[in-house]
């Protein structure tokens, strides 16, 4: 009976959802054997700003409704620091059972494919939308696909339920992932701080990562938000929310990270080519697996990959202090 339940209340989710504009997420079952992340319960910001996700990865789930498996991936690439398939978490769900219509699924789902069958590095399954759902949900995965995702498995994952530990998490090096009951508002954050806001009427369930925050004295000021609809949303594919633990809100999960892969590997997986920050005043490009510190500000708005404005990503001491000096760059 309760199977039957939650198959008719996700069947008339879905449908309404596709009538009134919602991105995929259906209704989040409770689960008592979800592992608790933490029991950090009054942690503080260590950082003013922090972010795991710089704008390199960006994702538009365009006319399918495949948020779950397209805010799992991403924040599981930038954990990582490799970009990950879309498609192929899609396929792998579809061929659970796990989807309905056009990729309408619930939160959960996507945690339990990169558990059982891990994640597909994108090079070998490019996941942009460009054919028929049929196609791109279609069980056409090869044997060696399914060994290679198997390297890239989540051991396990866990529920997060404060701000405490979701920082902890953060700080940690683990993305949040999430969702939200949708409101018509939250299409369009405004600048200059892209907050989406509860407004509007309700459109549905929709699932993104929180990979970043902003902090002031140590009080929380927002979350960091990557969504999947293309670069055009908010600031360039992203937008900030003020709270992740309130009744709008879904349940926050973190995956653990992959026990043979260092978090020097993760970082130049992410910021290569990137300019970074530390806590003291010197920026640093990440080129070819060392920090090249950049002499003065003049320098850096000189710099050609910044011809509109520059830009840098701060990051965890600990972890730039590994990074070997290069050149300076003047």
């Amino acid at each position: 009976m309760i199977k039957a339940y939650w198959k008719i209340k996700n069947f008339i989710e879905a449908l309404y959802q596709r009538y009134n504009g919602g991105s995929g997420l259906l209704a989040h079952k409770e689960d008592k054997r979800d592992k608790i992340f933490g029991g950090f319960f009054d942690k503080k910001p260590k950082f003013p700003s922090l972010s795991l996700a710089p704008k390199k990865w960006v994702f538009d789930q365009k006319y399918f409704n495949v948020c779950v498996f397209a805010s799992q991936i991403l924040s599981d690439s930038y954990q990582e620091g490799m970009r990950f398939s879309v498609k192929f978490a899609v396929k792998c769900a579809k061929r659970e059972g796990m989807i309905s219509g056009n990729g309408f699924s619930y939160l959960r789902a996507g945690l339990k494919i990169v558990k059982k069958y891990g994640r597909l590095p994108y090079e070998l399954m490019p996941d942009e939308i460009n054919e028929s759902w049929a196609e791109y949900s279609k069980w056409d995965v090869t044997t060696a696909m399914l060994e290679e995702a198997k390297k890239w498995k989540a051991p396990s994952y866990k529920r997060i339920n404060n701000a405490g530990d979701a920082i902890q998490a953060l700080e940690s090096g683990l993305t949040l992932k999430t969702a939200n009951r949708w409101h018509s508002g939250m299409n369009n954050p405004k600048e200059p701080n892209f907050l989406i806001k509860v407004i509007g009427r309700y459109i549905g369930g929709h699932a993104f990562p929180s990979m970043s925050y902003k902090a002031d004295n140590q009080i929380l000021k927002w979350w960091g938000v990557l969504q999947s609809f293309g670069r055009n949303y908010g600031d360039e594919g992203y937008a900030n929310i003020v709270q992740l633990f309130q009744k709008n809100n879904f349940a926050v999960y973190v995956v653990e990270k992959i026990k043979d892969r260092t978090d020097i590997q993760r970082f130049h997986g992410v910021y290569e080519g990137l300019c970074v920050k530390g806590s003291d005043s010197a920026i640093y490009l990440i080129d070819n697996g060392h920090k090249k510190p950049i002499k003065n500000w003049e320098a850096f708005e000189k710099m050609a990959q910044y011809k509109e404005k520059p830009k840098f990503y701060s990051v965890d001491d600990e972890i730039l202090n590994q990074i070997p000096n290069g050149k300076l760059i003047i």
